[in-house]
């Protein structure tokens, strides 16, 4: 990978970023003070004062070096600052990918954002957050949504601001990502479309005309599961599952220091206690999309 020497400035998450980096997905900016600062660089292969660690990564108070095999090593610091040692067998795109998710997950964290691996998508009077494991169709109930008159505001990585104690929704970029199973139940066609890893069938799907830069406060939160059922239902959850499963769908939880660890669950208590949220569960294997819409717009959205 080449190291240029041109900075570019994009807005992502409420933040402006400058990056040596080109990341064609995200929104550019006009001003150039910059929040985050991301370039190419040597990052040390130890951190000081470690407080956790496992072969993938190293924790300390201020720092986190995330490992990649085969893409990089990732110096993530005080949520101001990202230097990427690429792998010499590294290629662009998945160097790129761990950026825009891990990487910037993790400076959400270091400066006490709420950081959820969710979609979030709103129709201009209701913003919903849809949580869920991977392969639970996160992605694939959001595009459903799309086409029925929702703006996508993030699509993996949902950032959460709290002003007066309400959740806000800081928009990602206009942008989806679709394993082909899901594109083929949606009727998208991936001819052209990129791959957003080099060896997976998931695709990058860009979604500029249905995209939200708008900061949202958000109203509702959908648990994605599956079941074995025959048709979607919707179940209702006590406030202790909702702070629970908003714990359990922080973004790379294991990677929060002990700081991090108690700010997220105040945080994710604050989120529960404010949202209308609801389980969703699917069955395993019918393709029950039309149902699933019909469920949230009309018995879970339109009746709260």
């Amino acid at each position: 990978m080449e190291n240029s020497q041109t900075n570019y400035f994009y807005q992502v998450f409420g933040l402006i970023i400058s990056t040596s980096i080109e990341c064609p997905e995200l929104l550019s900016s006009h001003t150039e003070c910059a929040d985050v600062e991301i370039k190419i660089g040597n990052v040390p292969k130890q951190l000081n004062k470690i407080s956790k660690q496992d072969q993938n990564y190293q924790l300390n108070s201020e720092q986190l070096l995330l490992k990649v095999e085969n893409v990089g090593s990732y110096l993530i610091e005080k949520g101001q600052k990202i230097t990427i040692s690429p792998s010499e067998l590294g290629i662009y795109d998945d160097t790129r990918l761990v950026l825009l998710g891990s990487a910037l997950g993790i400076i959400q964290h270091q400066r006490g954002r709420l950081t959820l691996h969710a979609s979030a998508l709103t129709n201009g009077k209701d913003t919903i957050l849809i949580c869920g494991n991977s392969g639970a169709g996160k992605s694939t109930t959001a595009n459903i949504l799309i086409k029925n008159g929702f703006k996508l505001l993030s699509d993996d990585l949902a950032v959460i601001d709290f002003k007066n104690d309400q959740p806000w929704l800081m928009p990602a970029y206009p942008q989806s990502k679709l394993w082909q199973d899901a594109t083929d139940k949606l009727s998208i066609e991936t001819q052209g479309l990129k791959r957003v890893l080099s060896n997976l069938d998931k695709f990058a799907y860009p979604l500029h005309q249905h995209f939200s830069n708008t900061p949202t406060k958000v109203i509702h939160g959908l648990i994605l599961g599956k079941a074995d059922i025959t048709e979607p239902k919707l179940v209702k959850l006590p406030t202790v599952s909702k702070i629970d499963l908003m714990k359990r769908h922080t973004y790379r939880k294991r990677l929060l220091s002990n700081t991090q660890k108690q700010t997220n669950i105040q945080q994710c208590a604050k989120l529960a206690s404010t949202l209308n949220i609801a389980a969703l569960h699917r069955p395993l294997e019918s393709n029950s999309l039309e149902s699933v819409l019909d469920l949230i717009t009309n018995k879970f959205i339109n009746r709260n």
